[in-house]
């Protein structure tokens, strides 16, 4: 019986990536709310349809003071505005592990996403520029005190390899 519920959720994820595009990549990110620190992330896409996907993302954000190691999630819609050049947005969730010299702890927020992408014909590649603001449901305190805050975001170039 395990075979077989296998098999069957095998074939539904099959045929599921088959009718829409995914993509593999990474997102490098120049996080300016926090001294044009850079940050690297791994980077999937699983379209759903024509018109949405989910991204998965997990990645390393580092600062003198502190780093962060993260998984986020995001619901996009995409958008053609012509030919392979399109735009999307999104929304979703993040959360991390902060590690500084005297602790470590966990945050937790929501975030957005938006930004435009060009898919190439002659090559499956997939170039990509966004940006994502986070709201902190959980953040431990910093040097400046500041917990439960507003992240303003991240600039991020992104480079898939679609499938």
């Amino acid at each position: 019986m395990k075979k077989v519920i296998f098999t069957l959720l095998a074939i539904v994820a099959f045929a599921a990536s088959a009718s829409a595009q995914n993509a593999l990549g990474a997102r490098i990110n120049v996080d300016y709310d926090a001294n044009l620190d850079l940050g690297a992330e791994l980077s999937y896409q699983h379209g759903l349809s024509d018109k949405n996907r989910l991204e998965l993302d997990f990645g390393w954000l580092g600062h003198k003071h502190y780093s962060e190691f993260s998984a986020t999630g995001i619901y996009q819609w995409t958008f053609n505005i012509v030919g392979n050049f399109g735009w999307f947005i999104g929304v979703g969730g993040n959360i991390g592990i902060w590690s500084s010299s005297n602790y470590t702890d966990v945050t937790l927020s929501v975030c957005g996403q938006g930004g435009i992408e060009y898919k190439f014909d002659a090559v499956p590649l997939k170039l990509s520029l966004d940006y994502r603001p986070m709201a902190y449901l959980f953040f431990p305190e910093d040097h400046y005190g500041d917990a439960n805050r507003i992240h303003f975001g991240a600039l991020a170039f992104g480079v898939r390899y679609c499938f």
